[in-house]
């Protein structure tokens, strides 16, 4: 860890004295942190994913990694102008201000996904926050979390946390919701290293495998968990309509088939979310 940089204006040097952050570069900390495009240990061949399809970092489908912006506070609004901040470096440094305790202080072993605790979210919140914010960026935030208070959400009983590389910080996390026919997958988040979202995408295209695991998809998280990771879509239009509920059913329509035949899959539908119609399909297992 290295010391901010001594030019840095003198009262942000103040403010901020006792904190390390990781790049020696102002710009690279605060602009590109979050200007990223695009119960076991590591995953492994023995997990059922195929990892001849997930050779490099690079082979990770653009897109699946932007599967958050948060509310702009005045708090955030009078750190930026007075220290002459622009606007994108908000997130960054107010996640600097308030920062969660790491991974290894609560004790949370490295390489494995972990199930994390009621008490361990709250400690965790800003860090979930930032990861879920990194992840959905690219597509203007997940509409379900605008603050790091989203974290606690009681819809969200399903939690798999991470810290797989060698600073001792949370790096990716996924979480979901408890329905009738099992896991609802309905998010992840990482931190933008290349390495840490292909262990993500292993681990959850595994576990997506597993009977009563199932997550709604299109787009590039689709090319990602079918065609790299092989999880099985869900064909049947019946049980589609039975996991969707009776009053999306009605409202859904069904093609079987993409409607541009551009992939795989029988199980194809279009409804409305947000007041858009998006055409997606059901994978894993029910």
């Amino acid at each position: 860890m290295k010391k901010i940089k001594e030019d840095l204006p003198i009262k942000l040097k103040d403010l901020l004295s006792t904190v390390d952050i990781n790049n020696s570069e102002l710009d690279v900390t605060f602009a590109a942190h979050h200007g990223l495009q695009d119960g076991s240990g590591s995953p492994s061949p023995s997990a059922g994913v195929d990892l001849d399809t997930l050779d490099t970092a690079d082979d990770i489908t653009p897109g699946y990694e932007a599967v958050g912006g948060g509310d702009e506070t005045d708090l955030d609004n009078e750190i930026s102008h007075e220290f002459g901040l622009p606007n994108e470096s908000r997130m960054s440094l107010m996640s600097i201000l308030k920062e969660d305790r790491s991974a290894e202080e609560l004790g949370i072993p490295k390489n494995k996904y972990v199930n994390p605790s009621q008490t361990e979210l709250d400690n965790l919140k800003q860090t979930l926050f930032n990861l879920i914010q990194t992840a959905y960026a690219p597509i203007g935030g997940h509409l379900k979390f605008k603050s790091p208070d989203d974290i606690k959400n009681p819809d969200l009983k399903y939690w798999r946390i991470a810290d797989i590389d060698s600073d001792p910080e949370i790096d990716v996390v996924y979480f979901g919701k408890k329905t009738p026919f099992g896991i609802k997958h309905t998010g992840i988040g990482h931190d933008g290293e290349k390495p840490n979202i292909k262990n993500l995408l292993i681990k959850k295209s595994a576990e997506l495998k597993r009977p009563g695991n199932y997550v709604e998809v299109s787009g590039g998280a689709f090319d990602s968990f079918v065609k790299k990771g092989n999880v099985p879509t869900i064909d049947d239009e019946e049980t589609i309509k039975k996991v969707l509920g009776s009053r999306r059913a009605a409202e859904t329509t069904f093609h079987g088939k993409h409607p541009k035949g551009n992939k795989p899959g029988n199980g194809w539908y279009t409804r409305k979310i947000g007041g858009k119609e998006v055409t997606k399909t059901l994978i894993g297992k029910v």
